[in-house]
């Protein structure tokens, strides 16, 4: 939902021609093709089966994929898919699932809802605790962003052992939510920039938190992320930033650095110039219909 509300709004450029959306899925079998009988780990595959697969993969040819090893830095990626030919999106009726996807079975007993978190939200802030490494012993995290992905950051922040986990987000069905999974403390956005920092900066004695995470995916979180983050914390930005937002001028306190110093005015830009690409479906490939 949050690609399509960047889309709606005009921060993604125009696709050119219509789209397939819904990158998060659970669905049933509808057929097995021959390449795809089992899923990606060895369970047979059968019609009726319900199952969660992934919509998009990399191209396997270009120089990401073929040398560097990296499917994140792939050039053709099959997403968005275009809405003309068959493809693994979540919001068609019928899905085609390639064998260059991952598909899972989902076992009877496991609610849908329960699978879809993994399907996005998780695995980035699974991805994003790998890049930051152990967490420090009464470390403090602030997470910006009460959304799906800050969510998972949140339950994540407290199984990883941090002291106190601070989310900054709207919504007060999120807020509790996140009160629910672990957040010792949450700020409404309601609050004004000056008091959220001053929030974090009396939780934690004046030293401002040691790991800051931008869930947000909204460039005003950025600069702020920086105000909130003591002098030998970190900042991480997990969220997709997109579109052309002017970021403006940022003046740290004595309090994050010896002198003040201030980050230079810039414009964050997002631009791809990768290409959806996606191959022609076969008989050979799994169906789906979406649950």
């Amino acid at each position: 939902m949050r690609h399509r509300r960047h889309r709606l709004r005009g921060d993604v450029e125009e696709p050119g021609s219509p789209i397939s959306l819904g990158h998060e899925a659970v669905g049933r079998v509808v057929e097995v093709g021959a390449n795809r009988v089992t899923d990606a780990v060895g369970h047979p595959l059968r019609p009726g089966d319900r199952v969660y697969w992934t919509v998009s993969g990399p191209c396997g040819r270009c120089y990401a994929c073929t040398v560097l090893r990296n499917q994140l830095l792939c050039t053709a990626p099959h997403w968005p898919a275009p809405a003309d030919v068959p493809n693994a999106a979540g919001f068609r009726e019928y899905a085609t699932i390639d064998s260059r996807l991952s598909v899972f079975h989902v076992p009877d007993e496991t609610p849908s809802s329960a699978v879809i978190a993994f399907g996005c939200a998780m695995p980035t802030a699974l991805g994003g605790f790998r890049k930051i490494g152990p967490i420090a012993p009464g470390a403090t995290i602030v997470v910006q962003g009460a959304g799906p992905v800050g969510l998972a950051c949140t339950m994540l922040a407290g199984l990883a052992g941090a002291e106190q986990v601070i989310v900054v987000g709207e919504g007060e069905r999120r807020l509790d939510a996140a009160s629910r999974l672990g957040a010792t403390t949450v700020l409404s956005l309601d609050l004004p920039v000056d008091q959220r920092e001053a929030a974090v900066r009396e939780l934690t004695d004046g030293r401002g938190a040691e790991i800051v995470i931008e869930a947000a995916g909204h460039v005003s979180a950025f600069p702020e992320g920086l105000s909130l983050v003591a002098r030998t914390g970190a900042t991480s930005c997990w969220a997709s930033i997109q579109g052309q937002r002017p970021c403006r001028s940022i003046q740290f306190s004595s309090t994050t650095s010896t002198s003040p110093c201030w980050a230079a005015s810039a414009q964050i830009r997002a631009t791809t110039s990768r290409r959806s690409v996606w191959p022609i479906a076969t008989t050979n490939d799994l169906r789906c219909r979406r649950s």
